[in-house]
């Protein structure tokens, strides 16, 4: 679990990171939807499937 939680706290940083500088090339009202959706979809592959 460590391991996948260093994941996405490294993807929710760098987004957060570009965010900040101005580098994220979509509007305000995109950036939190474009946001959730890259973690939901990085969530699975970094998490494994679910227990059975």
């Amino acid at each position: 679990m460590t391991r996948a939680a260093t994941h996405v706290w490294a993807l929710a940083h760098g987004w957060v990171t570009l965010e900040l500088d101005g580098l994220l090339p979509w509007p305000g009202e995109q950036r939190d939807e474009r946001y959730a959706a890259a973690l939901r979809a990085a969530g699975p592959g970094l998490l494994g499937p679910p227990p059975p």
